[in-house]
């Protein structure tokens, strides 16, 4: 880090001092303003007399910037969405020197946009990172270091987060972006009033110890048919996205990369396999769902009644209590599966990166150090009832209150402790392999065996160039 912005820091922190012949200056901490206590000789009288002077609080003089930030969380997106919009404006009380400029662009828009950026020497300050694109921005040396600001902002230290996404921010010990989003995974919602009715047990403290079989036959329970034709999906199966199938891989124990991440290990112990089995099964031999069809509104169909249990990420705990007010619902991790110990999911946590390129990054860097700090973490719960990467929010009294006020987040650090990684090496080349295989296997168009087998083929040879590249 230069000098400029060292001193620039100090200046900061620098308080209004009086001077004068024979003064003495002291700041009494805990004050509205500070308080200068100078010493004054009178000669005459050969005493000392005690004058206490006032002095207003200076705003450290800077120049006034605009930083801008790039993200893809739009007002638009929902009510908990628009309120945290408005409170980031809050940033210039902090530094009333800087203007906050927000570019919402929509997510799939988002690695386009900014590489146009960065081929036109036109970067955002702050970078809203999803972990599906953080890693490869860094390979690709379009993001700054983050050591040396780290060094000067302790509370942005390692030890602060789960370690669990220290896989999303550090590559061979270089540290690229900071996690400040969620802390996420993906699970499975249920309308505890459908399981009431239909005699099953609707607490976490049940749930948390199914396993696929007790999935299924629940699910059966739950599912309402008129003929063969079904009307309320007990399970509503999807066709698995990368994120989904990840999670289904750990609640047996499976890994999806093998150690180093060069290659993948889901093939092992048959776990990919088995879990495209259960779900076909499901679907075609239980018919516990309707159809998979294009376009289908699965939300929708949870939130509407028409399906009892469906898959869901954790972020969406607040729009669904905002859209769907009277809706009662719950949600688990994945079942145990066969091999595994215990219900497991994915997690993972989105970031705010630094562009190399960026025009302001001491401002940028204090943006960002704020909205991660624990005082913003526990706004965003409060705003929208997501959780933090920080260890420290878990033990606040904010955390335990809001988690009787929202009884869905109460387990979520349960569900998330041993989350396993999100496929976050090269996502989009592996998600353009993975997805048409995956997607031929649930509608029968390819064998499953051969299909996985493909799969693991093909995105072998896409983190095997990746290492490569890395050297």
């Amino acid at each position: 880090m230069n000098e400029s912005k060292v001193s620039r820091r100090k200046a900061l922190k620098a308080l209004g001092l009086v001077a004068g012949s024979g003064a003495v200056v002291a700041a009494l901490a805990g004050c509205g303003e500070t308080q200068v206590v100078e010493v004054v000789k009178e000669v005459a009288v050969v005493q000392e007399k005690i004058v206490t002077v006032t002095v207003p609080e200076q705003t450290p003089q800077r120049d006034n910037v605009t930083i801008v930030m790039q993200s893809w969380w739009a007002p638009t997106i929902g009510l908990p969405f628009q309120a945290w919009d408005e409170h980031i404006r809050t940033f210039s009380n902090t530094s009333p020197w800087v203007t906050l400029e927000v570019e919402y662009v929509p997510w799939g828009d988002m690695i386009k946009k900014y590489l146009a950026g960065v081929a036109a020497g036109d970067v955002p300050d702050v970078f809203h990172s999803s972990i599906a694109f953080a890693r490869d921005l860094w390979d690709q040396g379009t993001l700054e270091e983050l050591s040396e600001f780290i060094k000067t902002t302790p509370d942005m230290a390692e030890s602060t987060f789960m370690p669990a996404t220290t896989p999303y921010r550090n590559s061979q010990g270089k540290w690229f972006a900071i996690p400040w989003e969620g802390f996420d995974g993906r699970a499975l919602y249920y309308n505890v009033a459908h399981f009431e009715e239909a005699g099953l047990d609707p607490a976490f403290e049940s749930t948390s110890q199914w396993d696929w079989d007790m999935l299924l036959e629940a699910s059966q329970q739950l599912t309402q048919r008129d003929g063969d034709k079904v009307t309320r999906s007990g399970f509503l199966i999807i066709r698995p996205h990368m994120e989904y199938f990840c999670s289904w891989l750990y609640c047996q124990d499976a890994e999806f990369y093998a150690p180093g991440e060069t290659k993948v290990a889901f093939n092992q112990n048959d776990a990919a396999m088995k879990m495209v089995d259960w779900h076909l099964a499901a679907l075609n031999d239980h018919n516990i769902s309707i159809p998979i069809v294009a376009e289908r509104p699965d939300v929708n169909l949870f939130q509407q009644g028409q399906a009892s249990i469906a898959q869901n990420g954790h972020w969406a705990i607040s729009k669904m209590r905002t859209d769907v007010p009277g809706l009662k619902f719950d949600l688990m991790g994945i079942p145990k599966g066969p091999g595994g110990s215990k219900m497991r999911t994915v997690a993972f946590t989105n970031l705010h990166a630094l562009p190399t390129k960026a025009r302001h990054k001491d401002d940028a860097w204090d943006f960002i150090a704020w909205q991660a700090g624990l005082e913003q973490q526990i706004k965003k719960l409060q705003l929208m009832d997501f959780p933090s990467p920080r260890l420290d929010f878990y033990e606040t009294n904010e955390w335990k209150i809001q988690t009787q006020r929202v009884p869905q987040l109460k387990n979520l650090p349960t569900m998330l402790e041993d989350g396993g990684a999100w496929p976050y090496v090269r996502f989009s080349e592996v998600n353009n392999t993975y997805t048409p295989i995956m997607e031929g296997m649930m509608i029968g168009q390819r064998e499953v065996g051969a299909g996985v087998a493909d799969m693991e083929t093909g995105i072998n040879e896409i983190l095997g160039k990746a290492a490569e590249m890395m050297g």
